[in-house]
């Protein structure tokens, strides 16, 4: 079990569906439910959450495969406590096909559907549990990114940008724990998610212009099904080495990038990004990160920046001064 990213709560314990079928699937179509993911969400129920209600949110979820439910339907049968979906309306279809009619349906806020004891009356609980996950998971990340501060014996100037710092956020220590990095790709992946369902521009391609990026921008290709993949321009940055370019995508392509980052602090990566964009007669268009230290606003860019974290409020040590 202790594969599965589960957050615990006094009322509850919040687990991330696709963060289950992205490890039982072996990251092939983490947006479907196969048997693996139906058999390892059955034993979870069984056996490590079994006196509190569970919520799990099948954001991502687009598909279930025949039969593979079973095993959770049965799972269902010797509980007592509540096991609540959200975000699963693209899934209700095979929800009730496979698991019976909910006790309850809420069709607002991407579906919610309560399976256990009748909540008709308390929905204004079932949304307050609701409420608490999303915040324990936030909660959860912002925890894992102050973990990423590396504090120097005395402020210095950053490599990548006139900034005197008291430190750096390293994103190494995130990405290589499974449930960190598992954490960050999910909720990027749902701030991808909105943005093109607030109507992306056509086309478009994930860019990252530094190592540490490219694992987050690998992972919401295979999340969110980008067609036209994933593109990494290496060491094309502060240091002037030499451009080296890997892609996960077609050799043609005639659309816009999105840019995939850790960390903003100075918004110089993401203004590379900007101009590696423009050389290849494109434009970017949207900016992915896992927490920035200012405003959207503040960076002065024409587009804008989805970040899943405060840095300053993550970490109130972290100080960085800018000039003038």
């Amino acid at each position: 079990m202790a594969r599965f990213p589960l957050l615990e709560h006094v009322d509850f314990a919040y687990l991330r569906l696709q963060a289950l079928t992205w490890s039982a699937n072996r990251a092939y179509l983490p947006s479907c439910i196969q048997a693996n993911a139906g058999k390892a969400l059955a034993a979870l129920l069984d056996e490590a959450v079994t006196d509190r209600r569970c919520i799990v949110n099948a954001a991502g979820i687009s598909s279930v495969e025949d039969h593979a439910l079973e095993a959770v339907r049965a799972a269902l049968k010797g509980r007592r406590t509540e096991v609540i979906f959200l975000n699963a309306r693209g899934i209700e279809h095979d929800l009730r096909t496979a698991l019976g009619e909910p006790a309850v349906i809420m069709p607002h806020d991407g579906g919610v559907y309560v399976y256990g004891r009748d909540h008709r009356d308390h929905q204004a609980s079932v949304k307050g549990w609701i409420e608490k996950a999303a915040s324990l998971e936030m909660d959860e990340l912002t925890s894992r990114v102050a973990d990423c501060f590396v504090k120097h014996p005395e402020p210095k100037r950053m490599a990548s940008t006139p900034v005197l710092a008291t430190g750096v956020f390293d994103a190494r220590s995130l990405i290589k724990e499974r449930g960190s990095f598992v954490s960050a790709s999910l909720l990027l992946a749902d701030a991808l998610s909105r943005w093109i369902e607030e109507g992306k521009p056509g086309a478009f391609r994930l860019l990252a212009v530094s190592l540490r990026s490219s694992p987050l921008a690998a992972a919401l290709s295979l999340l969110c099904v980008s067609d036209e993949g994933v593109e990494i321009a290496d060491h094309f940055g502060p240091k002037h080495k030499i451009l080296e370019e890997y892609s996960l995508r077609p050799e043609s392509f005639r659309g816009e990038y999105v840019f995939v980052g850790d960390f903003i602090i100075g918004g110089t990566e993401m203004k590379i990004a900007s101009a590696y964009a423009r050389s290849k007669g494109s434009r970017l268009t949207h900016a992915l990160a896992v927490g920035s230290l200012l405003n959207a606003k503040d960076y002065g860019v024409p587009f804008n920046i989805s970040s899943l974290v405060n840095l300053q409020r993550a970490c109130p040590e972290a100080s960085f001064t800018f000039p003038g």
